[in-house]
């Protein structure tokens, strides 16, 4: 009995604590946002750009992540495999990266305190006063990798489809005279309409490429980024092309064709297999009813006699 007494005292002081904490961060925030807008009275009035904005959920979870982050409390190989992930699902942005770790703090808090909650409210049985107070903070600490993961096979999904379109327009752009540098920054911004996804690998090679002087390193980083086929086909391609100097354009043209034949295979072989997909569906709900209708009135007419 003292010792839910004494959680119960543990509950209520963290939940005080984070009240505190909100209140001293919310009027931190206002405080920062009050500067902001003095500041800006003395700017000329065509560049007054900053509006008094209100405290929310996101910048809270971004602001608690930063935190964490600078306080050295994760491994730097952890921070690095975590900021490639987000890289990799199309979030490459540090706010983002800093949005999931405070995520994943915050999310684990809760799953503390709901963990205490269970244990202290519900019945002694081995699931309700043991599996699920141990479950709850675990919960919280994986939810923020599943939503990543969701993202980054819906993100390379995206890209797989949308490289088909990409490698026609670099083939038209590179047949037309232009380098492999403008060519590849103007299909990424014309791919933004078609496809973002891979829209925002085109970017970021194109940006790589302003940047690095190994057109080799970026290459191969553009592979490495995603680990699809089609992407480390389109590296090699790139890559024999200015080591051997084969015309790139012709190149392309094939690459492309080989990518669409794959796509064509892909489609072929879903296709077969629907019939096998079919068949439960048919046994549970076709064949029932197809008995009903053709016994059903022989059924009926016999019971009559």
């Amino acid at each position: 009995m003292m010792i839910r007494y004494l959680l119960a005292v543990m509950v209520v002081l963290l939940l005080v604590g984070c009240t505190l904490l909100l209140h001293l961060y919310n009027k931190k925030w206002n405080q920062r946002q009050e500067r902001l807008l003095h500041l800006e009275k003395y700017k000329p009035d065509g560049e007054r750009t900053v509006s008094r904005k209100k405290l929310t959920l996101n910048d809270l979870v971004h602001d608690v992540g930063y935190y964490i982050a600078q306080l050295n409390v994760i491994p730097k190989k952890t921070i690095d495999e975590m900021f490639q992930s987000l890289s990799s699902s199309g979030a490459s942005q540090y706010r983002n990266f800093y949005i999931f770790i405070g995520a994943k703090i915050m999310l684990l808090a809760g799953g503390v305190v709901l963990g205490i909650y269970f244990f202290l409210e519900l019945g002694d049985g081995f699931l309700t006063h043991l599996v699920l107070p141990v479950a709850m903070p675990v919960v919280g600490l994986l939810a923020p990798d599943y939503v990543l993961n969701s993202m980054h096979k819906k993100y390379l999904k995206e890209v797989d489809a949308g490289m088909a379109d990409a490698l026609d327009l670099l083939t038209i752009c590179v047949d037309a005279g232009m380098p492999i540098e403008a060519a590849i920054q103007r299909v990424g911004k014309d791919m933004e309409a078609i496809n973002k996804s891979a829209a925002n690998e085109l970017n970021l090679t194109s940006r790589d490429m302003s940047v690095l002087p190994d057109r080799y390193g970026v290459f191969r980083q553009m592979a490495r980024r995603t680990g699809l086929a089609v992407m480390n086909q389109l590296a090699t391609v790139l890559i024999q092309s200015f080591e051997v100097g084969a015309p790139l354009a012709q190149a392309l043209r094939t690459l492309s064709e080989d990518v669409k034949n794959d796509t064509m295979l892909r489609y072929q072989s879903r296709v077969a297999q629907l019939s096998v997909y079919l068949t439960l569906p048919m046994v549970l709900f076709i064949l029932p009813v197809i008995f009903i209708v053709v016994i059903g009135p022989a059924l009926i007419a016999l019971k009559l006699r």
